[in-house]
């Protein structure tokens, strides 16, 4: 193979203890990295548009930080890295079951309230 490459040849000479290290501090460094650009940018943002629209307070950088924070942890969780695409096949699996619902139930639902019945008790929706 052309340009067959074995992981192993790269780090052949440092120990693994060396390597999971540097590995930890490229995290560390890329995090500070991150919360600074987006720390700056919330409170920028948020600092120039919401007290004059809304008449909410300005917010220092570290308060910044923690909306970013929690918004991630409201709306979005920590589901990055491995393991990332289990949502996608539960979301696969939640229409499956969602399709076999409408075939067993809604649609019959859907076809009685189009014609005016209501679905718990047969009488007409209009009454």
């Amino acid at each position: 193979m052309f340009f067959h490459h074995h992981h192993s040849h790269r780090h052949a000479g440092r120990p693994r203890a060396l390597r999971v290290a540097g590995r930890v501090a490229a995290g560390i460094a890329l995090a500070a990295v991150l919360a600074l650009v987006f720390g700056g940018a919330v409170m920028l943002l948020w600092n120039r548009i919401l007290p004059d629209l809304l008449g909410a307070r300005t917010v220092t950088f570290w308060q910044s930080v923690g909306l970013i924070l929690l918004a991630r942890i409201l709306v979005g969780g920590f589901h990055h890295g491995r393991g990332h695409h289990h949502g996608h096949r539960m979301r696969r699996r939640g229409w499956r079951e969602y399709d076999e619902w409408w075939k067993e139930v809604g649609e019959k639902s859907f076809q009685d309230y189009a014609k005016g019945e209501s679905p718990r008790d047969g009488r007409s929706h209009d009454a």
